[in-house]
């Protein structure tokens, strides 16, 4: 149980406190330290009434400028076609801005509030100056007391003991009151000082408060807002990239699909190729063929010639067969060469047909292509606007509610100041 409560070592502090400076900003921890060492130098160097005059309204200026400061350099690389990678930088100078107003509303505060205590501790040592002045001049009626009784002890001793009892008691009495008067009277003005100091500070917080939670929550409000609709704009493209992811494969499985009918053309083409070197060597040999029978009808010819004119018949016979020969090798050619056209034309049909496809499937897709960038351009500038118009809103609601803070603060020093004065 006691080992649960241990205290942590001196390396675990020193990790919390890099952890600690580590989520800060340099320029952040520069306006900080420049915010310190400022209120540091007002309290230590000859702190007065002057210095906590001025010293607020200093640190408070400081802090409005880093507050600037910081949204400035946020917003200087702010970049409208990358906004996941800006937002880091535009947190970064809102931290500084909000820091810098912290430290130096942090310092101001410090500086009147140790205004207001020596302030008492004035009053306070006031009060026994006075008292003991009181009594310096008792101690100085007492002397005189005894000087005149030394001079006069032998002729008006009985007498100037009366008188001086009746003075003394007289100078007692006015004393005493005197002292209650004083003492009531500075009662009512601790009193009075006391509820306008306090009435003056809790005015003064209660509207610091009051502007601060309106200003703030009304901007952080905005800016859930901006971020909400940041998150919906990429949750929609987040779909619309799903969908064309979806509409890619699609187009991918069609373009492999021609791509295995183009494969299954371009074979049946190697198909038609050996058909038609086959067609062609056997033309070949029938053209052979036909030249070999010429050859042997030329040479029966000749020999029907020289046999006679006793064999008319058989010429007659021999013309027919010659004939159908011809018509045969003709028929078979032509068939051949219709196949071969057949062929190259249903390859061109299909070739159209393909490239056809590829460039409505090419066509639709860079049609989707550009309606996704103009969406996705719509989308960003109207975000990027509505992010614009709360920042500058923010920037002069921040301006606006800082001038009142002045003014009451400027009040509160007058109020101080006439204090003092009576």
């Amino acid at each position: 149980m006691l080992s649960s409560l241990r205290v942590p070592s001196f390396p675990q502090k020193a990790c919390l406190q890099m952890a600690i400076t580590a989520s800060f900003s340099t320029l952040s921890l520069v306006m900080i330290s420049l915010v310190m060492a400022l209120t540091l130098l007002f309290h230590l160097r000859g702190f007065n009434a002057q210095t906590a005059s001025n010293a607020p309204t200093i640190l408070t200026s400081l802090g409005i400028f880093g507050t600037f400061l910081g949204v400035a350099l946020g917003l200087l690389d702010f970049n409208t076609t990358d906004i996941q990678a800006s937002v880091p930088d535009l947190i970064d100078g809102l931290k500084t801005a909000f820091w810098s107003s912290i430290a130096g509303l942090a310092g101001a505060l410090s500086i009147k509030l140790r205004y207001l205590i020596e302030l008492r501790r004035d009053r306070a040592s006031r009060e026994q100056i006075r008292m003991a002045t009181v009594d310096d001049l008792a101690q100085l009626l007492a002397q005189i007391r005894d000087r005149l009784e030394d001079a006069n002890a032998e002729r008006h001793e009985a007498e100037l003991l009366g008188e001086m009892k009746a003075l003394r008691q007289e100078s007692q009495q006015q004393l005493a009151h005197l002292n209650q008067q004083m003492g009531h009277y500075q009662q009512q003005m601790v009193e009075a000082n006391t509820r306008a100091l306090v009435g003056a500070l809790e005015t003064v917080m209660r509207d610091f408060n009051t502007r601060i939670n309106e200003q703030y929550g009304e901007n952080f409000r905005h800016l859930n807002e901006a971020v909400g609709e940041m998150l919906r704009w990429q949750q929609a493209y987040q779909q619309q990239l799903d969908t064309l992811i979806q509409q890619q494969q699609i187009t991918g499985a069609i373009m492999e699909e021609a791509t295995r009918s183009h494969e299954r053309v371009v074979e049946q083409t190697r198909v038609f190729s050996t058909v038609s070197e086959a067609l062609e060597g056997m033309l070949a040999g029938l053209e052979t063929q036909s030249k070999g029978l010429e050859g042997y009808l030329s040479a029966l010819s000749s020999l029907v010639s020289s046999a006679g004119e006793g064999l008319p018949q058989l010429e007659g016979r021999f013309d027919v067969l010659t004939r159908q020969l011809h018509s045969s090798i003709t028929t078979g050619h032509e068939q051949v060469q219709g196949l071969l056209e057949s062929s190259s034309e249903q390859f061109s049909r299909a070739q159209e047909a393909l490239n056809t496809q590829v460039e409505r499937i090419l066509s639709r897709n860079e049609a989707q292509l550009e309606r996704l960038d103009q969406s996705m351009e719509q989308e960003l500038n109207r975000a990027l606007q509505g992010f614009g118009y709360q920042l500058t809103a923010l920037s002069e609601k921040f301006v606006s509610d800082y001038a009142p803070l002045t003014e009451r603060l400027r009040e509160l020093v007058a109020l101080a100041q006439e204090t003092e004065a009576r």
